[in-house]
């Protein structure tokens, strides 16, 4: 009995230790992305397939699957770089995609309502069956650094069977 007791209590501990990781994860299709406590849910009106909020970014994560790519005459065959570099141009962006780490990036600045300005961050990655942007959001003024969103790639991971 003492021995079935420490097993439950050591159970228990587990699970609280795994409850309290101070991580969300936000999966979509074969990718997802831990992030810190304090996301939510976050409603973009369609812009992303799925995205998630704290009180200074927002995570928007699209997937375009490579029978989707070859569509819009993009080749499946591209390393996320090519695919930043094929994306920036379609997007109607322009300048230079960048690395972080091994992860392709690159800037720009959308204007909201009543002239806001906004940061964004695009990345870039590849699964066996699609291309992913993890798109992250600030306030240009207010919100947070580069670095800060930038940083949360770190816990990106792919889901394959």
């Amino acid at each position: 009995m003492k021995n079935k007791c420490i097993l439950a209590v050591l159970l228990l501990a587990g699970l609280l230790l795994t409850a309290c990781s101070g991580t969300v994860r936000a999966e979509h299709c074969e990718l997802g992305i831990k992030l810190p406590n304090g996301y939510k849910k976050h409603d973009t009106g369609g812009a992303f397939d799925l995205s998630y909020a704290s009180d200074s970014i927002v995570v928007g994560i699209t997937r375009l699957s490579h029978s989707a790519a070859i569509n819009d005459n993009i080749p499946p065959t591209l390393e996320p770089r090519g695919f930043a570099e094929v994306y920036m141009l379609r997007a109607g962006h322009t300048g230079d995609v960048f690395l972080y780490g091994d992860v392709p990036y690159y800037t720009y600045t959308n204007t909201g309502e009543g002239g806001k300005s906004y940061t964004c961050a695009a990345t870039f990655y590849r699964s066996p069956y699609a291309y992913f942007v993890i798109t992250f959001i600030t306030d240009s003024i207010f919100g947070a650094s580069l670095e800060d969103m930038l940083s949360l790639t770190s816990g990106v991971y792919l889901i394959l069977d």
